[in-house]
């Protein structure tokens, strides 16, 4: 069984976590209830800088260091305060209608080992190694790793009751995005919450697998001890959106008639509304094609399942039997002609992408089910590149561990 603790937490002092969450150039204008451009020397991104995966190597210590004068500002400030008892944290955040309710607490990295929390994707040894450098530095564990789990009706019930709650802290970090925080701090509360998930054989990794990869390292480094600060959602609130898959013409023009013609081999192409279709889920083993004049929905002939969970993946299906041998585009995490974004972008983002002069076309896919991710990380396998996107982000600085 995976454990998962209470800790002592770090947080934002209530009348500061407004401007905490915000980027260095924008501030909360309190009088007016409205975020504002500005300079905001309270931002904790003055701490996250270091964590840029592009900054030089050589620009790495000194980021770091200057990560950590601004957090030991933020304390002797008292714009950080660590909590006296250990509890667990209640975390929800609102994007447009779309909501998600988890439970910030400490995994132990030795269960990535042992298998008790599992992956579904790889990492970039290298890019750990470069984001371990902050939590070297600082101690700082900034982001929880987002993890799954199947659903229990006593923590959901849990988790109602205590949103009845006042919240604790409440703060907004665009216009229709909303980050609420409860404290689980009642004895009963936090035994209910140890008893069924200590029932639990494994927690799946959603998002955040470098993260997690730098509480392995930290732990590597530690004599086998490692924190992992998580953030655990139900699988039944989980909200997992697809990658689009954007092919450019940069390095020569893409013949869309011709590949048409070659899907009509495998596919009916239907015309359709991209105004329609775009927040519509698509059926298994369907795709959508969108060019700057036009959308198409494909619509497979032969729709039937490959015997194999990644080989059944729509994003498989789309790469292996589209992408790769209409396009010759077959390593579509180096190829430069090929870019991914999530399909959590409003729909006039989308259009524009499409009306960008070196937009060729582009792809979308279903998501995978959360049952179809859980398969593929019992396998011990691994999905493709930019299966899936989990939406709303947790916020980082909101609920800080230091080790």
């Amino acid at each position: 069984m995976p454990a998962f603790k209470p800790f002592k937490g770090f947080l934002p002092a209530a009348k500061h976590v407004q401007n905490v969450i915000l980027p260095p150039n924008k501030r909360w204008d309190e009088a007016n209830q409205a975020i504002v451009a500005g300079e905001n020397p309270l931002s904790f991104h003055q701490v996250m800088a270091a964590a840029n995966p592009d900054l030089p190597e050589r620009q790495m210590e000194e980021a770091c260091q200057q990560a950590l004068q601004h957090f030991s500002s933020f304390l002797q400030d008292e714009l950080y305060q660590q909590d006296d008892t250990a509890c667990y944290y209640l975390y929800f955040t609102r994007y447009k209608g779309v909501e998600q309710t988890g439970i910030i607490g400490l995994c132990e990295a030795a269960d990535l080992l042992g298998i008790r929390i599992k992956k579904h994707e790889h990492t970039r040894t290298d890019r750990v190694k470069q984001l371990y450098k902050l939590v070297e530095t600082t101690g700082l564990f900034t982001t929880p790793v987002f993890l799954t789990y199947e659903p229990v009706r006593a923590i959901d019930d849990l988790i109602f009751r205590i949103k009845q709650k006042p919240a604790l802290l409440h703060a907004h970090s665009g216009v229709a995005t909303d980050h609420s925080l409860w404290r689980i701090d009642e004895a009963a509360d936090i035994a209910l919450i140890q008893q069924h998930l200590e029932q639990k054989e494994a927690f799946y990794i959603a998002d955040g697998h470098h993260r997690a990869a730098i509480s392995e390292l930290y732990a590597e480094k530690h004599g086998g001890n490692g924190p992992m600060l998580s953030i655990l959602i139900s699988a039944n609130n989980l909200t997992i959106f697809p990658f689009y898959r954007r092919i450019l013409n940069d390095h020569g023009p893409i013949p869309l008639w011709d590949v048409l013609d070659a899907l009509r081999e495998n596919y009916h192409i239907r015309p359709c509304s991209l105004d329609q279709m775009y927040y519509q889920y698509l059926p298994a083993q369907h795709f959508l094609l969108s060019t700057q004049e036009a959308s198409w929905l494909l619509v497979p002939k032969n729709p039937h399942l490959r015997g194999d969970v990644l080989a059944d993946l729509d994003v498989s299906i789309l790469q292996h039997e589209i992408i790769g041998p209409l396009l010759n585009i077959t390593d579509p995490k180096s190829d430069p002609r090929i870019e991914f974004g999530p399909m959590s972008i409003p729909l006039e983002q989308y259009k524009s992408l499409l009306q960008q002069p070196n937009t060729a076309m582009i792809f979308v896919c279903r998501a995978p089910l959360a049952e179809v991710i859980f398969k593929v990380a019992d396998e011990g396998k691994v999905m493709p590149p930019k299966s899936t996107s989990f939406e709303p982000k947790i916020l980082s600085g909101l609920v800080l561990h230091r080790a």
